[in-house]
Parts: C-alpha cells; structure tokens; sequence
C-alpha cells in the first residue's frame, strides 16, 4: 500500500493560500550542547489551521553522530484546535519512515510506510475530548497544546494523546497541570509566562507559554533536554534599541 497516493498529500508541500499567522525556529540542546533546529510556520486557511515543521538535528549514537531530518504537517481547527490530521516523514541514515493520521468523528487510522517493509494502517477509537498528538523530535506539537490549553484556566486535567512509535503507536492519557505565573529570561530579558507541567509514568516536561499564547521554552525533568524558540528579528531589533 503506497500512503501517499492513498492520501494525496506530501509531506512539506505548501498550501496554495492561506494567511501565515506565525513562524519562527526552536533550538534545541542536551544540557549546554545544540543538537539542531525546528523551524515551523502557522497558516490560517478559513476554519483550520495548517502548522508545518522541519526538524534538523545531529544526536550522539553509539556508532557515532546520527543526523535526523524530519518533516511535518498537522491541521487542526481555527476555533478549538481539534485534530484533523497529521503527517511525518523522518530521514535517519537508511532509516525512511512515513507517518500520518487520518482522524474521523469517532475513530482515526494511524498509517505507517518505509520503503523496504512497504505501508499498513492501525485503526483505532477515538477518545472523547480534544485528541493530540506526539511525535519524536516535533517540538511544534508541544506548541499546539500549549497554544489551546493556555487559553483556558484549569488546576490539572488529563488529555488524550496519539503516541506515535516506530513499532507500536499507542492512544494515552497524560495530566496536564497549570503551575501559574513563572518568569523566565527570553530575548534577553525576563518574561512572565504560564508554566504548564505535562506528566505521564515515565517522563515530565514543563513549558512556559508567553503573553501571546505561544510556547518560549521546553524542558524535559532529568533528561537535559530543553528546547528555546527564538526570538523574532523584531524582537532583536527592539532589544538591540532598548538600553538595559
């Protein structure tokens, strides 16, 4: 089964109109080491929305440097950011992998596709509530939740997520906490952000979300991961200006 001709759609094939909302780069580092950059770009097509991400990393392996080039798409509503579908294609060495949900009202079907094992499909229920997704290396994901939750006031609730895996995906829930007001440094000077904490069994991750709705820092609890966007060149331009 080929995916993309059943679907029709290429992975970082831009839309033929829209309004770009917002774009900008999130880098990403282990502890005080950069593995790479995601850059991503908001597109405001009537009722939905269409995000796209290029993920270019190097990570430490155990037979040396791996470099990771990764495209995604998802589109979700304008109003509610309710899913509507997603789509990845990782590059890692020989490794070619395809990804993509096609969601329905009441279940959505998780495709897989490399070249050498060909394509299949897992359908699934889908939960009630709005339904996230999470993909290795797609930062921008946790930008969307952070840009629908951080509207709302909440003490801690739990979301439904597609986890998306090389073997097994899998539909969870996590427990996401409003941990309130948290002022960080950004662009060279403090911030007051909202800090959401989003926890599972296995790992936690904190995200601070700016005055303009939109995440501005990433960490993983333990890993030494963290992930920082980048200021706007606005925003450098006026800082530059600003005296400290």
């Amino acid at each position: 089964m080929n995916i993309l001709l059943v679907l029709g759609i290429i992975v970082g094939a831009r839309p033929d109109s829209g309004t770009v909302i917002d774009k900008g780069t999130f880098r990403v580092y282990q502890r005080d080491h950069a593995l790479g950059t995601e850059t991503f770009e908001y597109l405001s097509r009537g009722d939905s929305l269409t995000i796209t991400s290029h993920v270019t990393q190097v990570l430490p392996g155990p037979d040396g440097e791996l470099t990771i080039d990764k495209q995604a798409t998802i589109v979700v509503g304008s109003l509610d950011y309710e899913l509507r579908f997603y789509q990845s294609q990782l590059k890692l060495g020989d490794k070619d992998l395809l990804r993509a949900l096609v969601v329905n009202d009441t279940a959505f079907t998780a495709y897989r596709e490399t070249k050498k094992l060909g394509g299949m499909g897992d359908r699934f229920v889908r939960p009630p509530g709005r339904l996230f997704v999470l993909d290795g290396q797609v930062f921008m994901l946790f930008d969307v939740m952070c840009r629908d939750l951080g509207r709302t006031s909440f003490k801690e609730r739990p979301i439904s997520v597609v986890l998306l895996r090389d073997e097994q995906d899998q539909v969870t829930s996590i427990t996401v906490a409003d941990l309130g007001a948290d002022t960080l440094k950004w662009a060279e000077r403090p911030v007051v952000a909202k800090r959401l904490c989003f926890k599972d069994s296995y790992s936690t991750f904190n995200a601070w979300v700016g005055p303009l709705g939109y995440m501005l820092k990433l960490e993983q609890e333990g890993s030494g991961l963290r992930v920082e966007r980048e200021p706007s060149p606005a925003v450098k331009r006026r800082d530059q200006a600003t005296p400290k």
